[in-house]
């Protein structure tokens, strides 16, 4: 398998893909659109200064004139007087003492009563003065209010970001179920740069043939990390350097026969004679006791060939003899029995298929005195690569490849000492695990949980054993393309379902009624009616007695007849139109959504809890370069700053009632805050936004649909309107001075209350 180069990547991918961050794609994620300011429509008020009432003045100033007798009678005396001073100077004084003071009785209230509409005109015209200022400064107020929120909000969507990492929060093992090649790829080249950016080493056993890694090694041949050193990494492509990686080198005898004997009793578990592994890993250890290290598959096969009874096996020049004797003793040691023969029949055939076309050379050749100890990638990216294509492969000796990595895996994990040793922790990717086994599967997880190895699985299916992986220990699932609908409906199940409401039902009732009535009244009368009447008089006079009679008589007849047709036509339509909502418990994500995600989307289901448990991704390494990426996670506990005692709120211009608006939520309701800030609901207190929490109930606008309180100007009108006189007599009325600058409002005295007569 040669290595890929850096020639179709620009360096500022490179760059970019390797984060000291883990992540392994974005979330696309854009801006709330720009919300308006609460208060854009709903300008302050400005409300009409009434005018002063003067009725009542004009009222008494009317009432005054039409005592035109003062100043007419005052003349008189003042003439009088005038006239009387040159003969009775006492009298003439006292004269025009009471002319003048009916003159004056009647010019100063009058004077008086024009000062005062002077007075209350100059009021008037100073308070609506005031008030037209205050309102310029606070409209002015509002639209800069305005102004900086839609600013604030043009600003956050500019620089908002579309693009937000993906982490995982470092779960113990990460599970990939379905998906694509080029799928497989981009994942393992995004997460994979970001992992080794942080140093982590990478051992990718590719099992899929698909050659799922190359996109990681790609980027990681070119890489720059940010500590500055250059990565190690090595890609073998199996069976092919299967003897030259040293699988078996720096083992014991009985660990290589352990290791064997799992790796050809995996066609057994779940079934068959159990007993046969014990038959296989007694011959395995006679065998790997028996010659000298280093070990390697040829050489093992050529031992199998003479304890087979293969003559031909001892003439092949790799053993010496001192080791052709002793497994020709211990083969007697055996026992001629028949399952005995026929498992080293069986263990000589499966060596030689992962053997391959390789020579078993002697203990000697250099190629083979390797210790293992660069099994682990120690800090870099190491790819295994198994494949059934080629000259010297086969289905048979891939499958048997795998397994024997596999149980490799397995007793480093158990018997590696510099792992729990080690400052960073190790990543283990094994691409194509479905035909491994629950049962491996398992063991594999529980022992690298014990090192703190993370373990990354990718399975092409959601099969049985896969499925009963899911969710098991401290793991996190991503669930690419799942074409197959069974698997994509176990998938959906996994994921979650929810509640919502949804429309159940229409109801359109449309009815018409029509009524028509006649109705005819016929009627006549007849009447008649009589008078009679009889008179006389009689007079004495001074010609003598007179005297008279009188009478009348007088008949009345009378006809009436009446006639009535009433006509009644009514027409009536009814509609009644309405919906019915219900409840459901339905799928977080369709099965259906599953099976059509694109190659690179995934839905990640996390190890959290909460609104970042289930979300959507996509890990092609090509977003990195987009404009608005975000370098870190969305933040899913952001909770806006809710106005305090250190947070005045800007003044409002008019004084009004609290807002008596119906709660959205109801009361108790837990806190909810929408992504972008906006609407915030707090238990205990229905109906008041954000804003207007904290805010004195005298300075909040009213709401659209909700009358205000009636402001102090109305009350003060309340005051004008006073003064007219009414239910008691005007002339009676005791006028009564109030605090703030109003006219007079009469009202009357409990000793003349009574009423004018009309």
């Amino acid at each position: 398998m040669t290595t890929p180069q850096m020639d179709a990547l620009g360096k500022e991918l490179v760059t970019r893909i390797f984060s000291p961050a883990e992540r392994w794609g974005w979330e696309f994620s854009p801006a709330h659109p720009a919300v308006a300011h609460p208060e854009a429509h709903q300008p302050p008020s400005q409300y009409p200064v009434p005018p002063p009432d003067l009725r009542g003045l004009e009222f008494r100033r009317q009432y005054l004139l039409r005592r035109i007798w003062k100043p007419v009678v005052g003349g008189i005396l003042l003439v009088a007087g005038l006239g009387a001073l040159v003969s009775s100077p006492a009298g003439g004084l006292f004269a025009l003492a009471l002319g003048a003071g009916l003159v004056a009785w009647y010019v100063v209230p009058l004077i008086s009563i024009d000062r005062q509409k002077k007075a209350y005109i100059a009021a008037y015209e100073a308070e609506l003065a005031r008030r037209q200022y205050e309102f310029q400064g606070a409209y002015a107020a509002w639209q800069q209010r305005v102004y900086e929120h839609d600013e604030a909000e043009r600003h956050r969507v500019a620089t908002a970001m579309d693009f937000y990492p993906l982490d995982l929060q470092r779960p113990a093992r990460v599970d990939v179920f379905g998906g694509t090649g080029a799928g497989w790829t981009s994942i393992l080249a995004t997460g994979g740069a970001s992992l080794l950016g942080s140093g982590a080493g990478i051992l990718l056993l590719d099992l899929s043939e698909v050659s799922v890694g190359a996109g990681l090694v790609m980027l990681a041949n070119d890489a720059q990390p940010p500590t500055g050193r250059t990565l190690p990494v090595e890609v073998r492509e199996l069976p092919a350097s299967l003897e030259r990686i040293g699988l078996l080198a720096g083992q014991e005898p009985h660990e290589v026969a352990e290791l064997l004997a799992d790796a050809f009793d995996a066609d057994r578990r779940g079934g068959g004679d159990h007993s046969l592994r014990a038959i296989d890993l007694n011959v395995l250890r006679v065998v790997t006791s028996s010659i000298h290290a280093p070990l390697a598959f040829a050489r093992l096969a050529a031992a199998l060939r003479i304890l087979d009874n293969q003559s031909s096996a001892i003439h092949e020049g790799v053993f010496d003899a001192y080791e052709i004797d002793a497994l020709q003793r211990r083969m007697h040691d055996l026992g001629q029995r028949d399952r005995t023969a026929e498992q080293i029949s069986f263990l000589r055939t499966e060596l030689e298929t992962l053997a391959g076309a390789e020579p078993a050379l002697p203990a000697t050749s250099a190629y083979l005195a390797k210790d293992g100890s660069d099994f682990w990638p120690r800090g870099g990216l190491r790819v295994l690569a198994t494949t059934s294509s080629g000259r010297d492969s086969s289905g048979r000796r891939k499958l048997l490849v795998d397994r024997v990595l596999i149980q490799s895996l397995l007793h480093r994990l158990r018997n590696d000492a510099d792992l729990r040793a080690r400052s960073v922790e190790d990543v283990v990717v094994i691409a194509g695990a479905d035909h491994l086994g629950r049962e491996t599967l398992t063991t594999l997880t529980r022992q690298a949980e014990a090192v703190q190895v993370r373990l990354i699985l990718l399975f092409k299916s959601l099969s049985d054993d896969a499925e009963k992986l899911i969710g098991t220990g401290h793991s996190a699932a991503i669930f690419m393309r799942l074409g197959n609908a069974r698997e994509a409906a176990a998938a959906a199940d996994h994921i979650g379902r929810g509640f919502r409401f949804v429309l159940s039902q229409v109801t359109n009732q449309v009815g018409s009624s029509f009524t028509e009535g006649f109705s005819n009244s016929y009627g006549e009368q007849d009447g008649t009616s009589y008078t009679e009447g009889t008179g006389g008089h009689s007079a004495l006079g001074a010609g003598g007695r007179t005297s008279g009679d009188s009478w009348n008589r007088s008949t009345t007849t009378s006809h009436s007849s009446s006639w009535t047709n009433t006509v009644n036509v009514s027409n009536g339509v009814n509609q009644n139109v309405g919906t019915t909502l219900q409840r459901e418990k339905d799928y977080a994500v369709e099965p259906t959504t599953l099976q059509s995600l694109a190659a690179t989307a995934f839905i990640l289901v996390g190890t959290d809890s909460g609104p970042g448990r289930v979300r959507p991704g996509d890990c092609n390494p090509g977003l990195v370069l987009l404009p608005r990426v975000a370098s870190t996670p969305r933040d899913f506990t952001a909770v806006p700053a809710l106005p305090g005692p250190g947070k005045p709120h800007p003044r409002r211009y008019h004084r009004h009632a609290a807002d008596r608006r119906p709660a959205a939520h109801p009361p108790g309701a837990s806190l909810s805050v929408s992504r972008d800030g906006g609407s915030v609901t707090a238990p205990g207190r229905p109906g008041l936004s954000a804003r207007q929490r904290g805010v004195p109930a005298a300075w909040r606008l009213p709401q659209p649909g909700i009358p205000a309180a009636r402001p102090v100007v109305a009350r003060e009108q309340e005051c004008w309107k006073g003064s007219v006189f009414t239910g008691c007599s005007p002339s009676r009325a005791r006028p009564t001075r109030r605090r703030h600058p109003t006219p007079r409002r009469c009202s009357c005295s409990p000793r003349s209350s009574r009423p004018t007569p009309t």
